[in-house]
C-alpha cells in the first residue's frame, strides 16, 4: 500500500468516526432532553412537591394548591372541545385550500393521506 493510499485512507477512517461520535453525541442528547409523558394527576403531584419545597408551603397551602390546581383542570378540561373544534376547522380549511393545487391522481393520494392520519390519531 503506498504512502498516499494510507493517507487517505487514514483521513477516511478519521472523518466516519468523527461523523459516527458526533451523530451518537446529538442522539444521546436529544434523548435525554425528551421528557417522558405524565398523567395530570402527576405532573400535579409533582408541582404540589415543587411548590412545597421551594415556597415551604404548610398544609392549608399544600391543600389549597391542590384546591387550585383541580379548577385548573376543570377550567382547561372544559376548553378542550372548544379547542379541539377549532383546531378540526383549521385542519379542513388548510386540507381543502392545499388539495386545490393538486392533480386529481394528487387529490386521491391526499385525501387516502388524511383518512390514515384522521384514524390514527381517531380527529
Amino acid at each position: 500500500m503506498t504512502m498516499k493510499t494510507r493517507a487517505i485512507l487514514s483521513l477516511l477512517t478519521a472523518f466516519l468516526i468523527g461523523f459516527a461520535a458526533c451523530y451518537l453525541l446529538i442522539y444521546f442528547s436529544l434523548i435525554a432532553h425528551q421528557h417522558p409523558r405524565r398523567s395530570m394527576e402527576q405532573y400535579n403531584t409533582d408541582l404540589v412537591k415543587t411548590f412545597t419545597r421551594e415556597l415551604a408551603l404548610d398544609t392549608l397551602q399544600v391543600q389549597e394548591l391542590k384546591r387550585c390546581l383541580d379548577t385548573v383542570r376543570t377550567r382547561h378540561d372544559s376548553l378542550r372541545p372548544i379547542i379541539n373544534g377549532m383546531n378540526r376547522t383549521i385542519r379542513e380549511e388548510f386540507r381543502n385550500a392545499f388539495a386545490r393545487v393538486l392533480t386529481p391522481e394528487q387529490q386521491e393520494k391526499f385525501a387516502a393521506f388524511n383518512r390514515r392520519r384522521d384514524e390514527k390519531y381517531r380527529r
